[in-house]
């Protein structure tokens, strides 16, 4: 069995708790540490576990809450932001005061000056990782 899961904990700062704090806190009580995660599935199942690292694409097709990393326009998309778990469980208050601020920081050139860099980069690591549950050998 495989597994993919995120770990807040784990892989690249991303900007996006910038503009949307209270939304990337809550993934910390949402996603429990990948060690934990481990012992847990290993302890159940009598399976060893194994972790490896998935790297989120520049284009990921699949629009997660991360997928913005290098592309932070569809963020203020509302139709992208509604098939986003993040958004979906915030309150009004979480997300107008973030989708302004970056509204004007792109619009200023402020967040290509701090971020920019991010849109010539091909994958990031955002704390995504694939477990893979294998029997042990009796």
């Amino acid at each position: 069995m495989v597994l993919l899961t995120i770990d807040p904990r784990l892989g690249e700062a991303f900007w996006f708790s910038e503009y949307f704090p209270a939304i990337h806190q809550r993934l910390f009580s949402t996603f429990p540490p990948i060690d934990d995660v481990c012992s847990e599935l290993t302890k159940h199942s009598g399976c060893a576990s194994e972790v490896s690292v998935w790297l989120l694409p520049q284009n990921a097709i699949d629009i997660t809450m991360h997928s913005g990393w290098n592309r932070p326009e569809i963020y203020l998309d509302q139709g992208h932001r509604q098939n986003m778990s993040g958004f979906a469980l915030a309150s009004r208050d979480e997300i107008e005061p973030g989708l302004t601020a970056l509204r004007a920081a792109l619009a200023s050139g402020a967040w290509d000056r701090d971020h920019g860099h991010l849109r010539e980069r091909q994958e990031a690591d955002l704390g995504f990782r694939f477990i893979k549950l294998m029997r042990t050998e009796a």
